[in-house]
Order: structure tokens, then sequence, then C-alpha cells
């Protein structure tokens, strides 16, 4: 019968049948520290490469939030170009103002005074004191392509004669008849500038929109291109930014 008493043995009797016995043959070296280390990575290097790319990532962040920046405020400058009436020519100081009518003219061979006709007026008088011309249209809503007369002048000259022209100029003008004068006038030149400015801002503002979104998109690291193939688009569309910049400076040399 099995009738042993755990608790009649002694401790070394206990440790003596359920611990194995470990010899000083079994016990291994402890290693040196630079065993220990051999084969592991080198920390110090780690650290150095992860510094030199977060300082790159930082510069690439940086870029691309200047260039939003600009990219913002182009678009900005060109849609208020383009909404105001009175961004690329307005009125000076009544006072700074001469007459503006023609003194004279030929009619049936013949050299008539205008003025006796009632033909003298400033341009305040003509199209009023605060008008202006935008990139897009006057001040009075009227495009580059549009009079609120609907013919030119020399048309209706050609058409009802030049007393009954000058007879109805008053009525004209209170009907803002006389605006769009680069289109009423047939001012073609300064027409073809005004038109060649009014799309060079259109360009701006869809080119700005686009870079607004590309770095955008950069910035939050979800650019649907390759490194060559962004910089190689950003460059484009930057270039074409500046050009038409350089153009448009050149237009208002020329009007001015």
């Amino acid at each position: 019968a099995f009738s042993f008493d755990l608790f009649s043995m002694t401790q070394a009797d206990w440790l003596e049948q359920n611990v194995e016995r470990i010899s000083k043959d079994d016990l291994t070296e402890t290693p040196t520290t630079a065993k220990a280390l051999e084969g592991q990575p080198n920390t110090k290097a780690v650290t150095i490469g992860a510094a030199k790319a977060t300082g790159s990532d930082i510069a690439y962040k940086l870029s691309h939030l200047l260039a939003l920046v600009v990219a913002g405020v182009i678009a900005l400058l060109a849609s208020a170009a383009l909404a105001d009436g009175r961004s690329v020519i307005k009125l000076k100081d009544t006072s700074n103002l001469p007459r503006l009518t023609a003194l004279t003219a030929t009619l049936d061979g013949e050299t008539i005074n205008l003025k006796d006709h009632g033909l003298d007026y400033r341009a305040d008088e003509l199209l009023g004191p605060q008008y202006g011309v935008g990139l897009h249209h006057d001040s009075s809503g009227y495009g580059w392509g549009k009079a609120g007369a609907r013919e030119t002048l020399q048309e209706y000259i050609d058409e009802l004669g030049l007393l009954q022209v000058i007879a109805a100029v008053p009525s004209v003008i209170a009907t803002d008849g006389l605006k769009h004068p680069a289109h009423f006038l047939e001012c073609t030149e300064l027409k073809k500038a005004g038109l060649s400015a009014m799309s060079l801002a259109i360009i701006a503002e869809v080119a700005s929109a686009v870079m607004i979104i590309f770095h955008g998109l950069a910035l939050v690291g979800l650019l649907p291109l390759s490194a060559k193939l962004a910089k190689g688009f950003a460059g484009l569309v930057w270039f074409t930014l500046t050009a038409g910049f350089l153009i448009v400076v050149c237009l208002a040399i020329g009007f001015f």
C-alpha cells in the first residue's frame, strides 16, 4: 500500500527527487559586451539616418507649402482682376480730364465746327466719373465685344448721318450706349490687347487652381505620380504661369 507522507519529507530529500542537478560543464560562458552586440544593428547609424530623413521630409513639405501659398495668391489676384470692372483702366479726376471730342469734321466736303453743333464733352461726361475697364468687362458689365448701343459709332453715322448722331448723344449717354467704348469706337488694337490679357488671366486662374490641388495632394502624400513626373509637371505649369505674367506686364506697358 502507498503510505508516503509528503509532509514527512525533508527539504533536502524533495530537492533531490525533483530538481535535476546542473553540472559546471553545463554552464555557458557569460558573453562579453562586444560579443553580445555582435550582429546587432548599429543604433547610432540608424538614429542619424532617421534624423536626415526627417530633415529632408520637412524641407519637402515646406517647399510644397510655399508653392501652395503662392498658387493661392495667384488664384485670388487673377479672380479679383477678372471680377473687377475697373482693374485695368479707370478715369482720372475730372479736374485732370481734357475735352475729348473732336473740334471739327468734314461733312459733304465742308469742314464744320462740331462744338457749334453741340459735340463738346469730357470722358467723364460721356461715360461717368467712376467709369473704368477691367480684364473681363467694364464697370457697366459690358465685355470687350459688346456695347450698350449695339452698333458701332461709324455704323450709326453711315446709317443716320453725323448731325443726327450728334443730336442723339445725350440720350445715348443716359442709356449707357457708349459703353464699352473699345467696341463702340472700334479701337481694334486695344480690344486685341484686352482680350489677350483676359485670356491669360483665365489661364492663370485655371493653372493656379490645378497647382493648389497638386501641392495639396503632395503635402498629404496622396500624389498619384512618380517623383520624376511630378517634378516635370510642376515645372511646366509654373513656367506657364511665369511666362503669362511677363506677357501681361508687356501688354500693360503697351496700354500706357
